[in-house]
């Protein structure tokens, strides 16, 4: 294909047309620059070899998910995971490292977090999130301060239409699954939006042989409603929010 067919390929995202991605092949929009905030990581520890594994809705108004339900079965072939957002900087994880993910960085894992002379003081709750916020990596609020400027804005981020499941024993379903906390919660099917047109990002393979019967209809809505995968986005609290400041501003 060569970089002149990738800007062909890019030249026809943006005019409307849909790339879909499944699998390993996801690799291949991220690391040639065609989507932002989305990485794609091999498993550390995670063992799965042809596993069935449970998958949430996060986008119920999305037209990939048109006839699917709340919670349904995926084939997950175990070779890549789906990080989106801001994943932690070189700094972020030297600190973290240093205070051994304890609020006051001092001290040994098995001794109370305390300092002393100082009243103890319970750390600080991590903002709500709204549902369509879950899965985007955002930097720890102490660390927020030096990159508030690179998140963006909701209807610029990914939408994440399906996950695998938040819980770890919740998650498998049938094969085999060893450490399936790495996978938890990670995005299993991403939409990003370029132009005038869309790039599908599966995580798992919906039309693997036999094996993901009932999932294919995740794949052909995707090429059916090509043309409407924006419906629903950004989220209608957000959409409201934006009409607010703007009539503030104006």
């Amino acid at each position: 294909m060569g970089f002149e067919g990738v800007l062909h390929l890019r030249d026809f995202i943006e005019k409307g047309g849909t790339l879909i991605c499944i699998g390993s092949s996801v690799r291949f929009p991220v690391e040639l620059g065609l989507v932002t905030y989305v990485q794609v990581e091999e498993p550390r520890k995670l063992k799965a070899q042809g596993t069935l594994v449970k998958a949430e809705t996060v986008e119920p108004e999305s037209p990939l998910q048109f006839g699917y339900e709340k919670a349904f079965t995926v084939y997950y072939p175990g070779d890549i995971i789906l990080k989106v957002g801001l994943p932690p900087g070189r700094f972020e994880r030297y600190l973290r490292a240093q205070m051994r993910h304890r609020p006051s960085g001092r001290g040994r894992p098995d001794e109370p977090d305390t300092i002393v002379g100082r009243k103890m003081e319970p750390p600080v709750k991590p903002p709500e999130r709204k549902p369509w916020e879950e899965g985007f990596i955002v930097p720890d609020p102490f660390f927020q301060v030096f990159v508030r400027h690179l998140i963006p804005p909701v209807e610029k981020r990914p939408r994440i239409v399906l996950r695998y499941a938040k819980k770890e024993k919740e998650l498998f379903v049938s094969g085999l699954l060893e450490n399936g906390r790495e996978l938890a919660g990670t995005p299993a099917l991403v939409d990003i939006k370029r132009g005038a047109g869309h790039v599908l990002l599966y995580g798992f393979n919906p039309v693997w042989r036999h094996h993901s019967w009932g999932q294919v209809g995740l794949f052909l809505n995707g090429i059916v409603y090509h043309n409407r995968l924006a419906m629903g986005w950004p989220p209608a609290t957000q959409k409201t929010q934006q009409k607010t400041v703007q009539a503030q501003t104006n």
